[in-house]
């Protein structure tokens, strides 16, 4: 399971319908190592037309355990086979390991990282462009738009990036950022090139030092708000020595100025600790996320971050569910709305088939307090047929409200699969 907890993603598409008391399971396709790649380490997104776009962070041509960018094609009658098409496999120069989700712009472009890899073998990571062949043509182009230096940029990048307007890129990395490689990971922009042929630069945002506070690597995926505030966690120490992650904001330079602001505004316990994936956006500057536990021992829960109310400062955390590995254990992605309040999510392990679950969690109804966890699926080893195993990253939704994802493993092959859930 190499970087398996590193893995946290998801896409909101659409607002479905409440999914139905017995939601049917289909593996749309199953990885088998080679060309095809291995072990998805993170979630979906979904592009025109319905195909789904992923990453594997393994194997991908005779077994070098680099990695590859997938495109999965709905069939045109529904219940038909997928296509998968490989758009790209890394060979470790270019970059290796992609772990964290893809980003796409408005031409169809696809943007990620690499958690390894460099012309120089030296494994800090890069990030990427992958875009859509030309007229006439058949192949997707890439390029690599910048290779991690250890001692000052950071080193290995575990999520995907967010943009904004401009075509910049934010993102996270979660080692390093100063010199001989110490630190525990900072948070980066990328711009595009001001000219035609132009370069990529890079800008260190913020550091995390290596020490117990504040926390450091920042694993899960950045939200960007419509102020250019930035939002993320930590998945390691915090306000006291031992602790479990923090989450935070990090706010653009006033103007005139060039440092951006870092603010803690939640701390994590050992009864909630490790928050790996990132922050969902919820009514009222309200938003949701996981932890898994693993610093802890623990199987994680589902938290609630609520910002402080008129003449207030202070962040207020509640936790809304704690699993108890029976219901299922270790949520390491993003939660994903369900339209009406709920929240969708996928536990890695655990559960009735000890192997991960894909849940929904529905609020408390008039006058209650207590979040309701329903099992859409269990994930178990069934002898008569391969079985997917261990749903990673999060859960994207199409406008039928069926719910797609990516297994890390599988009893066959050992390279994990891609799935659907229909209400």
């Amino acid at each position: 399971m190499k970087l398996r907890w590193y893995a946290a993603t998801v896409c909101l598409l659409a607002a479905p319908h409440a999914a139905s008391a017995t939601p049917k399971y289909t593996t749309l396709y199953q990885f088998k190592n080679g060309h095809s790649g291995a072990n998805p380490q993170s979630g979906l997104i979904a592009g025109p037309n319905g195909v789904l776009y992923g990453t594997t962070s393994s194997s991908g041509d005779n077994n070098l355990e680099a990695g590859t960018v997938f495109a999965l094609t709905p069939p045109a009658q529904r219940g038909a086979k997928w296509t998968l098409t490989t758009l790209w496999i890394f060979h470790g120069g270019e970059g290796a390991s992609p772990i964290g989700t893809l980003l796409m712009d408005q031409a169809g472009a696809l943007y990620g990282t690499t958690y390894t890899g460099n012309k120089d073998r030296q494994a800090w990571g890069t990030i990427f462009k992958l875009s859509p062949p030309a007229d006439g043509a058949t192949r997707w182009s890439f390029a690599k738009l910048w290779t991690l230096r250890v001692d000052r940029e950071g080193a290995n990048p575990a999520a995907g990036l967010v943009m904004d307007d401009t075509g910049a890129l934010y993102g996270t990395t979660t080692l390093a950022g100063e010199g001989h490689g110490s630190g525990w990971g900072t948070v980066f922009k990328l711009s595009p090139p001001s000219q035609q042929g132009g370069t990529w630069s890079y800008q260190r945002l913020s550091f995390f030092p290596q020490n117990e506070n504040p926390g450091g690597v920042p694993a899960g995926p950045l939200y960007r708000d419509a102020g250019g505030v930035l939002y993320g966690t930590t998945s390691f120490g915090g306000r006291h020595i031992g602790g479990f992650g923090d989450a935070f904001t990090l706010s653009p330079p006033q103007q005139g100025g060039t440092k951006w602001t870092r603010t803690l505004i939640a701390h994590f316990g050992k009864s909630d600790a490790t928050p790996e994936g990132g922050l969902l956006p919820g009514a009222g500057g309200t938003f949701y996320g996981s932890t898994s536990g693993l610093q802890a021992g623990t199987a994680g829960t589902v938290y609630e971050l609520t910002p402080p109310a008129q003449g207030e400062t202070k962040w207020r955390t509640k936790t809304l569910f704690r699993f108890n590995g029976s219901n299922g254990a270790t949520p390491t992605g993003e939660l994903t709305a369900d339209g009406n309040g709920g929240l969708y999510g996928a536990d890695f392990n655990g559960g009735p088939g000890g192997y991960g679950t894909l849940f929904h969690l529905v609020p408390p109804a008039n006058g209650g307090k207590q979040w309701s966890l329903t099992t859409l699926h269990a994930f178990q080893l069934v002898a008569e047929k391969p079985s997917a195993l261990q749903p990673n990253g999060g859960l994207v939704i199409d406008a039928h409200g069926s719910l797609y994802g990516t297994a890390f493993q599988d009893s066959k092959y050992f390279a994990g699969a891609v799935f659907e859930l229909d209400p």
